[in-house]
């Protein structure tokens, strides 16, 4: 065999085994990624919900392998398409047999992008019009740092605590900081006016559509 054909044939493997290693490890690389988004999603999910581990311990804080036990053991999702991000998704907290809490996905925009989050409501007391926000967490977003992406620190998020009593619909968010008072009004966020009037939408679009979602209000596992 001559030496150019040699040279062919070994570009040839050469080029070929390149490119197997090469999908291989693309799908390995796509594989972790993919992880690695579901695991911030639930710890999303965990948090807003206000999960916490058989220690005491927010289930949000603990490492990727333990937030996906605790999802796998309490969350259970009862709207939308499996694989699929859909806004108005809905989560369900069950523990014992008792739902102690539902999340919606939620979408907005802020002033740079889209914003996602998971809204999460306290089951509904009988006779009562509003439910208790249980929790609200922003876990994607590209806003301003040190102003509009305040929205996913701890401090904003504590505004809409069960222990804050917040109810919906009727929430408010506020411009400012520093004036809220009662139940329907929550703290925005000094000079990140756009960023929290995107909260307020994501809030006000999730109650509408769950208020009328009749199938979500009644179910095996209790009242919603």
């Amino acid at each position: 065999m001559d030496s150019p054909l040699r040279t062919i044939i070994a570009t040839t493997l050469i080029g070929a085994i390149c490119a197997v290693l090469l999908v291989g490890v693309r799908g390995i690389v796509v594989a972790s990624i993919n992880r690695n988004l579901s695991i911030d999603e639930q710890r999303a999910i965990l948090d807003a919900l206000y999960v916490y581990d058989e220690n005491g311990d927010p289930a949000a804080s603990a490492s990727a392998e333990k937030v996906e036990d605790l999802y796998n053991r309490y969350v259970e999702k009862i709207h939308g398409e499996p694989g699929l991000e859909q806004e108005f998704d809905v989560f369900r907290y069950i523990e014992d047999d008792v739902v102690n809490g539902t999340a919606i996905r939620v979408f907005g925009k802020g002033l740079w992008g889209e914003m996602r989050g998971f809204l999460a409501l306290d089951p509904r007391e009988a006779g009562v019009e509003r439910w208790t926000v249980r929790g609200l967490v922003i876990y994607m977003d590209d806003e301003t740092p040190g102003l509009g992406k305040r929205i996913r620190d701890k401090d904003f998020k504590e505004r809409f605590r069960s222990a804050a009593r917040k109810l919906v619909p009727g929430l408010q968010v506020l411009k400012g900081e520093g004036q809220a008072e009662g139940s329907l009004e929550v703290d925005g966020l000094t000079s990140a006016t756009i960023t929290g009037q995107g909260v307020q939408g994501m809030i006000d679009r999730a109650i509408e559509w769950y208020a009328q979602s009749d199938f979500i209000l009644t179910g095996s596992k209790g009242v919603q």
